[in-house]
């Protein structure tokens, strides 16, 4: 019996994890682990996989608080503060949709 390591993609994995939730935005955590059993599939084993995963959440959190500077910066302390507490909670579902992600990666790269 051979065993044959299977090379994937990890930029195309991450496009899928990063495209996959927002298709899916209906399902909040089941949507992100699907997502993130094609993703890890994809990215061709369980380590690629979660590393795969764990990119748009970097990406998001970004463009997240660079919106919140900005904002902030441009329209007033009331503005940053609003900033803040919108920050706190796209942590908060960035942080439920990673799990998801991850651990549907993690499996997914794993079969």
């Amino acid at each position: 019996m051979s065993t044959s390591r299977r090379e994937g993609s990890f930029w195309l994995a991450v496009l899928i994890m990063l495209i996959g939730p927002v298709v899916l935005f209906f399902l909040p955590f089941v949507g992100a682990f699907i997502a993130g059993l094609v993703g890890g599939r994809i990215a061709g084993g369980p380590g690629r996989g979660a590393l795969a995963a764990l990119f748009p959440a970097f990406v998001v959190a970004g463009v997240g608080v660079l919106v919140s500077v900005v904002g902030g910066a441009h329209f007033g302390p009331l503005a940053a503060i609003g900033g803040i507490l919108a920050g706190i909670g796209v942590f908060i579902y960035l942080l439920f949709n990673s799990i998801g992600l991850v651990l549907g990666a993690v499996i997914g790269g794993a079969l």
